[in-house]
C-alpha cells in the first residue's frame, strides 16, 4: 500500500551559526510538495530546524550542482554565502564529489569554491555601486549604505552593535521598499580596527536575527572599506562566534571580484517523514521504493 509520507534524506551543516537544510535532488525524485514544507522543515521545535534550505539539482555539464535557496519563511533567495560554503563542504564529505575547484549556480549566476583545509573559500562576483551615506529614521545618528552582493543589503555603521535592538529595529527597515523595492537584508557593524569589524544581521525571509549571514558580511566589508577605508583581507567577527575574511577590489564604489573565505561543518543527516498530498501518493512510487532511494 502507498504511504502518505516519503523518507526525505537529509544533511544539516552550519556555516559561522547560519544553519542550512540540504537535500540532494539532482536525481530530479524529490516530491513538489517539499517547497510548501519549507517552513515546516525550518522549524526549530517542531521541525529539522534551520534558517533555511538548500535544494541541490542537476547541474549539467559546467556545474556540480544547481542551487534552489528557500529562506526560513519559504521564500526564495537569488544567494546565500554561507549556504554556498555549507554546499561544497557537502558535495566533498557526503556526495563524495572531490574536485579541486567547485562550481554551483543559482538564480543570481554561477559561482566556484575550493575547500583550503576547514575552510571554503567562494568567489562572489561583483557588488553593485554603493550608496549613501543616508540616514535613516530607525536611528537617524547613524550613517546607512545600501548595494547588493547577491542580494539587497542595508549597512548601518554604530557605536556599539550591544546596544542595537536588532529585531526591532531590523524588521522595520528590512521592509522599506524605497532601499530596494524587494526589501532588504539589515546589517548593523562596528568598526573594530583598520581590517576588522563586528557585525550583526537582521535577515529578510528568516525574519529574525541570526548568527551569521556571508552576503551581509561581504557587503558590511564593503561598506567599510568604502566609507572608512577599512584594507582588505576585511575579518568580520559573527554572532556565531567564527569570523569570515573577504578579498575584493574597491572600483568606483562597487567591489571587484569579491572573494569570502570561512569555516562549513556537518551537524548531522537524517531523514524526515515529508508528508504527501493524495495525488502524489497515487501517481509515485511506493514507501519502499522511495526509502531504497533515500537511502541509497
Amino acid at each position: 500500500m502507498p504511504s502518505n509520507h516519503y523518507p526525505l534524506s537529509f544533511y544539516k551543516y552550519t556555516g559561522c551559526g547560519n544553519d542550512f537544510i540540504i537535500i540532494d535532488d539532482r536525481q530530479g525524485r524529490i516530491p513538489a510538495t517539499l517547497k510548501s514544507r519549507i517552513s515546516e522543515l525550518c522549524n526549530r521545535h517542531k521541525g529539522i530546524g534551520a534558517d533555511g534550505v538548500i535544494l541541490l539539482q542537476d547541474g549539467g555539464p559546467q556545474a556540480e550542482a544547481a542551487l534552489i535557496i528557500y529562506n526560513a519563511d519559504s521564500s526564495e533567495a537569488a544567494l546565500c554565502g554561507n549556504g554556498l560554503r555549507c554546499v561544497i563542504r557537502c558535495l566533498y564529505e557526503d556526495l563524495n564529489i572531490h574536485k579541486d575547484t567547485y562550481t554551483v549556480t543559482t538564480t543570481s549566476g554561477s559561482y566556484s569554491a575550493k575547500i583550503l583545509g576547514d575552510e571554503v573559500e567562494v568567489s562572489l562576483g561583483n557588488s553593485t555601486p554603493i550608496q549613501g551615506p543616508f540616514r535613516l529614521e530607525e536611528l537617524p545618528q547613524f550613517p546607512a549604505f545600501s548595494l547588493v552582493v547577491g542580494v539587497p543589503h542595508v549597512v548601518i555603521f554604530c557605536d556599539d552593535i550591544e546596544e542595537v535592538l536588532v529585531r526591532k529595529i531590523g524588521r522595520s527597515i528590512r521592509h522599506n521598499t524605497h532601499l530596494h523595492p524587494e526589501g532588504s537584508n539589515v546589517n548593523f557593524i562596528q568598526v573594530l580596527d583598520s581590517a576588522t569589524i563586528a557585525i550583526r544581521t537582521y535577515e529578510r525571509g528568516v525574519e529574525d536575527e541570526t548568527l551569521a549571514c556571508g552576503t551581509g558580511a561581504a557587503a558590511a566589508a564593503i561598506a567599510a572599506a568604502s566609507y572608512r577605508r577599512l584594507i582588505t583581507p576585511i575579518e568580520v567577527n559573527t554572532r556565531g562566534g567564527s569570523s569570515l575574511r573577504y578579498h575584493f577590489k574597491l572600483d568606483n564604489n562597487e567591489a571587484k571580484n569579491i572573494v569570502m573565505r570561512g569555516e562549513a561543518q556537518r551537524c548531522f543527516q537524517g531523514l524526515y517523514r515529508l508528508p504527501l498530498d493524495a495525488v502524489y501518493v497515487r501517481e509515485t512510487e511506493t514507501l519502499r521504493e522511495a526509502a531504497l532511494y533515500a537511502l541509497s
